[in-house]
């Protein structure tokens, strides 16, 4: 099974829909960076932004990983174009991995990740492969 992560916008778009459970039923975990979790979560609760604590309960529940991207991880990484920290992170932590699935909805991004030849799903892919 592969290693699953996320960049802030399916997390957004799904607690939205009161579905991230569906996250833990296609994949078992989704690990995120920090930075995901702080623009998702951290930032969210400050505007008051409803989904930000449906995504903060979810994750304490769950007890999936948060990850602390060192500056070595982040240097092995030379993004091709502007992308957010979030999406860097998520990146640079995947070329890292032997069988990543990163959960992506900005288009920049996903032209970067299919450029470094990492699969790569969206929201809606995700409600996709649950449907089925």
């Amino acid at each position: 099974m592969p290693t699953v992560l996320s960049n802030a916008g399916p997390l957004i778009a799904l607690a939205k829909l009161n579905r991230l459970d569906l996250l833990a039923e296609l994949y078992g975990e989704v690990q995120i960076p920090r930075t995901v979790y702080n623009e998702t979560v951290t930032q969210g609760l400050t505007y008051g932004a409803h989904d930000a604590l449906t995504i903060k309960i979810f994750w304490q529940c769950q007890g999936w990983v948060i990850i602390d991207v060192s500056d070595c991880v982040l240097a092995t990484y030379n993004p091709s174009m502007i992308l957010d920290r979030g999406e860097i992170e998520v990146l640079a932590i995947a070329q890292n991995l032997s069988d990543p699935l990163l959960l992506l909805d900005d288009e920049m991004a996903r032209i970067e990740a299919r450029r470094l030849n990492l699969p790569v799903r969206g929201t809606l892919g995700v409600l996709v492969q649950s449907y089925q």
